[in-house]
């Protein structure tokens, strides 16, 4: 009861709300950074049109692609002499002035797409505009807004009794079991609503910026999963990642409970 008292107090609350909100806020900061990218929007775009399993005809489509880009910045010069000899008409160069200053816009994500469809094309990946999944999944990512709040509930966890209190509890073999017993059980569900907490909203703000789509994609389709070796969805990986990092949590606040109470 004395744990739930502490953490459910007016002060505490608003704290871990502080925390969420900047954990978030810095979460927004980074997609935005993705969108306000030279080329995230040319690769969306893109993807738009060649995005999808790669089949034989999507293949074709991106070769065709890359080729038609080449062969129009490749012939620059031929086509400046060309009007300059007068072999081609005025109309006809200034079209391709637009088509090569649209093109030459594009290079970048184009190649940059072309160079993901040879590596998807050997690992079994799909085309997919993954920005923002690179950034949400990896899992190498650290959330230190979900590790500070559970840091802070083992701490509030393992000393909010009342002075003199614990000596108490602690004199019994049937009190200790029953202390650990009590508080391990508020840090793993305190622990586990905040991780679940946090995949959501950051689920929702991946979303806000670009909708989540293919989830049923091989994970390996997005560029930080390149390396996973089982087969796995992206949706499985948002599940298995959300469930991952709430059993981290759970251990986490677990054994820095433990230890503050081990050394009263």
């Amino acid at each position: 009861m004395y744990e739930w008292k502490k953490i459910l107090r007016a002060k505490t609350i608003l704290l871990f709300l502080v925390i969420n909100l900047i954990a978030c806020g810095a979460f927004f900061v980074q997609c935005q950074g993705i969108k306000n990218a030279a080329n995230t929007e040319k690769l969306a775009d893109i993807y738009r049109e060649i995005g999808g399993e790669l089949t034989e005809e999507r293949s074709a489509r991106i070769g065709s692609m890359k080729q038609s880009m080449d062969d129009i910045l490749g012939k620059e010069n031929e086509v400046e002499r060309q009007y300059q000899e007068g072999r081609i008409s005025a109309d006809a160069y200034l079209e391709y002035r637009d088509e090569y200053h649209r093109m030459h816009s594009r290079q970048e994500a184009i190649e940059q797409i072309y160079e993901r469809y040879l590596a998807n094309k050997e690992s079994g990946g799909w085309m997919i505009f993954d920005g923002y999944y690179d950034r949400w999944l990896n899992p190498h990512r650290r959330q230190w807004g979900l590790a500070l709040s559970v840091f802070l509930i083992a701490i509030l966890v393992g000393s909010c009794e009342p002075k003199g209190l614990l000596p108490v509890l602690w004199i019994t073999r049937k009190g200790k079991q029953g202390i650990f017993r009590e508080k391990c059980c508020l840090c793993t569900i305190f622990s586990v609503l905040l991780a679940l907490l946090y995949a959501m909203e950051e689920a929702a703000i991946s979303n806000f910026f670009y909708p989540l789509s293919y989830l049923g994609a091989p994970a390996r389709s997005v560029l930080c999963l390149s390396g996973v070796g089982i087969s796995i969805t992206i949706g499985q990986w948002i599940l298995f990642l959300m469930v991952a990092r709430a059993v981290a949590s759970a251990l986490l606040s677990g054994i820095v409970c433990t230890l503050i109470c081990m050394r009263k």
